[in-house]
């Protein structure tokens, strides 16, 4: 079933997974509201840059290397407590070309 960009993932995230640091939080709740609301496993398709968006710290541009550093190494800290915690799955690796996808066990 298709549903609608993710406002019903959003409400999920926050009854599942309530107890998350703030910036973790965030970036869940900017997953799942990029996710399918109808998906049964909703998935998140999505790379570096657009995690660093959601969270706040992008668009990151090559020119600024020490922001860029700074905003990657906080999405692989709270991509990698989500993970830790079970809040998201890595289904498919990033390759040349393709981001990573991720299942998010918000429901």
């Amino acid at each position: 079933m298709v549903g609608g960009i993710g406002a019903k993932n959003v409400g999920l995230v926050f009854a599942r997974w309530p107890d998350l640091p703030a910036s973790a939080k965030l970036l869940l709740v900017y997953m799942a509201h990029r996710a399918l609301d109808g998906d049964d496993h909703p998935v998140f398709y999505g790379g570096r840059q657009d995690l660093a968006v959601g969270m706040g710290r992008g668009p990151v541009t090559p020119d600024d290397e020490d922001k860029a550093d700074a905003a990657y190494h906080a999405v692989r800290r709270a991509m990698g407590l989500l993970q830790k915690v079970g809040a998201i799955t890595l289904i498919e690796r990033p390759r040349r070309g393709r981001n990573a996808k991720y299942l998010l066990n918000i429901k």
